[in-house]
């Protein structure tokens, strides 16, 4: 994951990242995919107030740029690749239910 702040490159952008390159294989599928990543850049660097890791998921309309891209090969070692837009961004259910949580604990103790 990178998340950069108001950085110098092909003009001045705020860009927030995250990849693997470590191979999952999906035997259902006859798949496996080696590559996944998916990158946010905002031209306008009002994205991002700092380069800290964000607490929330990121809200999409603030970024002008936003690539999804798989690759992998099949069972007979044919590439494929997939690119697209990741249209919205949710929290998986687990971290809801831990913040919850939290929230619970927090309002409890201040009794």
């Amino acid at each position: 994951m990178l998340i950069k702040d108001n950085y110098p490159l092909n003009g001045v952008n705020d860009s927030y990242s995250v990849s693997s390159d470590e191979a999952v294989s999906i035997p259902t599928a006859g798949l496996t995919i080696d590559y996944i990543s998916w990158v946010l850049v905002d031209s306008t660097h009002t994205a991002l107030s700092s380069d800290a890791l964000p607490v929330t998921e990121p809200t999409l309309t603030k970024w002008d740029r936003n690539d999804l891209a798989i690759s992998g090969y099949d069972s007979l070692g044919h590439g494929i690749y997939i690119q697209g837009t990741v249209t919205q961004a949710v929290p998986e259910p687990a971290t809801s239910i831990l913040l919850l949580t939290a929230g619970v604990l927090l309002l409890r103790r201040r009794r």
